[in-house]
């Protein structure tokens, strides 16, 4: 098991949203953390990476509890947040947003292009858009640059906040292979994500987030195959998001 959070409570300020909840991600694995809007999904993701506070229990990774320690220092203890709603710097170029993703790492210039190399052979509109204003950029580019931004700090945890968000099928489906890439790769990711068939259908593992506490757990094939989970719990017939 290389993360997990272990009964975990948190939220924001005195309004509590997540109420004791567990799961785990075994090196290798894309585990899914589903569930409707307003569950705790994102608030999850965010207290595992250093961004909320947790009120109790812990968060492990490798073995070591990293409980509370801030995000950038997280980052260069390989696990890296790629946020709902990308978060680029709009006025910065898409080569700058990058050359973000290593900053915390302190690598050198050479390392630096190699890591930036590897990501555009992955996602192309890297190399096609460098010297572009990532603001500029469609949504699917700017998800494609987020996800490039948290892949050349070298992660072995990464965790993907809503990567589909307002993408059009066609988007939506490049981001799914790439995160199956990932995947393949020797990342370990965690995949909190709106369109729950195309997640379970990738994922080893999934969590049902329901209120705030995990309801149901399985792997994603016996999810997506419970009649009973579907229909209580995920909605996949309703989740339609408006492409960007």
């Amino acid at each position: 098991m290389i993360l997990s959070a272990e009964d975990v409570y948190g939220g924001y300020g005195t309004r509590r949203v997540l109420h004791g909840i567990s799961i785990q991600v075994d090196a290798g694995q894309c585990v899914a953390v589903v569930g409707a809007n307003g569950v705790g999904k994102s608030t999850l993701l965010r207290s595992i990476a250093g961004q909320v506070p947790l009120l109790s229990g812990r968060v492990m990774l490798d073995g070591e509890d990293v409980s509370g320690q801030a995000s950038s220092k997280l980052v260069r203890k390989g696990l890296v947040l790629c946020p709902e709603g990308r978060h680029l710097f709009s006025g910065l170029t898409v080569r700058e947003n990058l050359i973000m993703g290593v900053t915390p790492l302190k690598v050198n210039a050479a390392d630096t292009e190699f890591r930036i190399a590897a990501a555009a052979e992955m996602f192309p509109v890297i190399r096609e858009r460098a010297r572009q204003a990532a603001g500029t950029l469609s949504g699917g580019e700017q998800q494609m640059v987020a996800i490039a931004r948290a892949l050349v700090a070298r992660p072995r945890v990464m965790i993907l906040d809503e990567p589909t968000l307002g993408l059009s099928p066609i988007m939506t489906d490049t981001v799914i292979a790439a995160i199956q890439q990932i995947v393949a790769d020797g990342t370990a990711v965690l995949l909190a994500e709106q369109n729950v068939r195309a997640s379970l259908a990738i994922s080893d593992f999934g969590y049902v987030i329901e209120g705030g506490r995990v309801v149901v757990s399985g792997t994603g094939a016996d999810l997506l195959d419970d009649a009973a989970v579907v229909a209580a719990y995920l909605g996949i017939e309703a989740e339609i998001a408006a492409p960007e």
